[in-house]
């Protein structure tokens, strides 16, 4: 006997069990407590890094990793140098825009 009243030929741990329920384990000294944060995981609650790389955030996709979630962002892609999303850019002869009616040139 190791002082607990059993016979130790009838016990499965001769030293003391832990918080953790391991015979003479270290006890709760990881991350979780008991375990580390489960792998795909980022914290003990079992939360997943999302599209923006937040922790139990509920963004699914930032396609044109803008940091702005797609479903709250104005322009998935890419604004040309015209302010247009995903636009051709500065095509037409004054460049974002053809010359006016009316006049000869871009200048007027």
């Amino acid at each position: 006997m190791n002082g607990n009243g059993i016979c130790d030929d009838e016990e499965e741990c001769l030293g003391t069990v832990d918080e953790c329920g391991v015979c003479d384990g270290p006890g709760a000294i990881y991350e979780c407590g008991c375990s580390d944060i489960p792998e795909g995981d980022c914290d003990c609650d079992g939360n997943q890094l999302d599209a923006l790389g937040v922790c139990g955030g509920d963004c699914a996709a930032d396609v044109d990793a803008d940091g702005i979630c797609d479903d709250e962002d104005d322009c998935v892609g890419e604004l040309d140098a015209c302010g247009v999303c995903n636009g051709p850019g500065e095509i037409y002869e004054c460049g974002c825009a053809d010359i006016p009616e009316g006049d000869c040139d871009c200048d007027g």
